[in-house]
């Protein structure tokens, strides 16, 4: 997974284009491929279970809807932003699932 965020943040910046006067849009180029597939969930009865392939096992977990509700997700993901110029025009995001 690593891989594939360095190689997708490389092209994100490779894909950008010369510093000029900025304009109210553009065009993001990803490419890369899915190493792991998504993860599934099934409610039932105020529980949510999630599903998430973890190598070559699938690990599951139960959350209660009301314990849920209102929280923060921080440690399903962390979203990082490094600005490439001062004026912060241009950024790459990586986002990592954990």
């Amino acid at each position: 997974m690593r891989l594939f965020m360095t190689f997708l943040s490389l092209i994100i910046l490779l894909s950008t284009t010369s510093v000029g006067a900025a304009t109210p849009g553009g065009i993001i180029h990803f490419q890369g491929a899915i190493v792991e597939g998504g993860c599934d969930y099934r409610t039932h009865s105020q529980q949510l279970e999630l599903s998430c392939p973890q190598g070559q096992k699938v690990e599951t977990q139960q959350f209660s809807l009301r314990d849920i509700a209102g929280q923060s997700f921080a440690s399903l993901a962390k979203v990082e932003m490094h600005y490439l110029d001062p004026e912060h025009s241009k950024a790459i995001v990586v986002i990592s699932y954990h």
